[in-house]
């Protein structure tokens, strides 16, 4: 990639402490929150529940609709990606090119 001309920091994938924290670990925070929220959630599911049934049908199907996004994935426009990575290479290549030139 052209950006490792550039930056001349560690290889990708190393951070420079080898005792850091392990790719993939969860912030402590994070974790105590999302164990936090699960307990809350499961406790409350119940009150939940009874307040989607005392929704109206249109504001029950905005509600489960705006739930979905944390259950199911967005869609990804792959070509819209490879066009867009695309674009971002040639203009890399041509401000590379013109620096070349000067």
């Amino acid at each position: 990639m052209y950006f490792s001309y550039i930056y001349m920091g560690q290889p990708k994938g190393q951070s420079g402490n080898p005792a850091g924290k392990p790719k993939g670990a969860k912030n402590k925070t994070t974790k105590q929150m999302k164990e936090l929220l699960t307990k809350f959630a499961e406790d409350k599911i119940e009150d939940v529940i009874n307040a989607f049934d005392e929704l109206e049908a249109k504001d029950k199907v905005s509600a489960f609709t705006s739930l979905l996004k944390y259950v199911i994935p967005p869609a990804r426009d792959t070509d819209a990606d490879k066009a867009g990575a695309d674009a971002v290479s040639m203009m890399i290549d041509r401000l590379f090119n013109r620096e070349g030139k000067k």
